[in-house]
């Protein structure tokens, strides 16, 4: 999509896939913020359009290769700060997860540095 489509078609796909998956348990257990937190729900609304739109439209000039890689430690990477600066507990899930992240991206990368080596060296 990032050759026929914009950051802003790729933004609203998202966000139109993300409500509908969300819509039931959202409408179901619903607690009306105050507005304070309608503030706050409105800053976190508009810095993430604003973070969403600049990664789409810089995974334009990425390789899909290295954006993969990107995207699947982006995850991990949120885990370690808030572990290391909001002194948040990893579960064990959470740590397995991210362990097998971790180690599906570096074979992923050893191997395509392989290949590129095997390539360049016919």
């Amino acid at each position: 999509m990032r050759k026929t489509d914009g950051s802003w078609e790729v933004f609203t796909a998202f966000c139109v896939a993300g409500a509908l998956i969300t819509l039931v348990p959202a409408a179901r257990d619903w607690i009306r913020p105050t507005p304070g937190e309608w503030a706050v729900l409105a800053a976190v609304g508009v810095t993430s359009v604003v973070g969403q739109l600049l990664m789409t439209h810089s995974l334009r000039y990425v390789p899909a290769a290295a954006g993969g890689v990107i995207i699947q430690l982006t995850p991990v990477t949120s885990l370690a700060i808030g572990w290391a600066l909001l002194n948040e507990r990893i579960g064990a899930l959470a740590l397995g997860g991210a362990a097998l992240t971790l180690a599906g991206v570096s074979l992923g990368t050893y191997l395509a540095g392989r290949r590129e080596s095997d390539v360049a060296a016919d």
